[in-house]
């Protein structure tokens, strides 16, 4: 059981960093969005944060972070056809109001969600931690 933990533990840290580094980037752009001060011209999600969060959402099984990418890569959506006709006046407005009900709760999801992979890096180096001392503890023993 040890030595399986211990072969996991490893990949799974990184790939929880990875989605932590993911959400910063996606905090990031979600911040840009929220801070634009003009109702064209707004700047978009990278196709590739949109497509690495999708992958690591399916790889690591966590529906929550591809609900999440979905509201990601739908407001994208939204904002490349807003920018596309920007002299759409109508899609312009909506798109404002859209901005304003989808931004602050994308935003407080994206915070809750950095926290959380943090707190399983942080568990999974605790457990990787206390198995390594565990092993070399034991390996003390019989040598000893």
């Amino acid at each position: 059981m040890e030595k399986l933990l211990l072969s996991i533990a490893p990949n799974m840290m990184a790939r929880y960093q990875y989605v932590h580094d993911l959400l910063k980037w996606a905090a990031k752009s979600v911040e840009e969005i929220k801070s634009h001060s003009s109702t064209a011209g707004y700047p978009l999600i990278e196709p590739l944060l949109l497509c690495s969060l999708e992958k690591v959402a399916h790889e690591i099984g966590s529906v929550p972070l591809l609900r999440f990418t979905i509201r990601l890569t739908s407001l994208n959506e939204q904002l490349k056809k807003t920018n596309a006709h920007a002299e759409d006046t109508n899609l312009r407005i909506d798109t404002f109001f859209t901005l304003k009900d989808e931004v602050p709760s994308l935003d407080t999801q994206v915070k809750r969600a950095l926290a959380t992979y943090a707190a399983k890096s942080i568990c999974l180096f605790t457990v990787l931690a206390i198995l390594i001392v565990s092993s070399v503890l034991s390996l003390s023993r019989c040598a000893g």
